[in-house]
């Protein structure tokens, strides 16, 4: 596993909450920052934390919003497909793979 997949986490919320609220409710229950906050859409959100070890504090205990309690639980199933154009002919494919292996699997189609 990426280690950008390990500081991951995914929930979902069955109230619409703010996303200043939801991520300030997170930063309180977690050591280190918070890098990405996204909202998936339909009150799914993907949080990528600067720490592994808060991402499965989150996954262990979940957190508390607006007296619900969430569940927090690792990508699943998440990918997102990159088209990479106009690159000059004498970089290798291998190069490109090592240079984006750092965000995560590489799958080529």
């Amino acid at each position: 596993m990426a280690d950008r997949k390990g500081r991951s986490i995914t929930f979902k919320t069955p109230i619409r909450v703010a996303l200043g609220r939801l991520k300030a409710t997170i930063e309180e229950e977690i050591e280190g920052a918070i890098i990405v906050f996204q909202d998936l859409g339909n009150g799914e959100y993907l949080v990528e934390c600067e720490r592994k070890e808060d991402a499965e504090v989150l996954v262990e205990q979940g957190f508390d919003v607006e007296e619900i309690h969430v569940c927090v639980h690792p990508p699943k199933g998440k990918y997102v497909n990159v088209s990479i154009m106009g690159l000059r002919s004498y970089i290798e494919d291998e190069e490109v793979k090592e240079a984006l292996s750092q965000y995560g699997d590489i799958k080529v189609k």
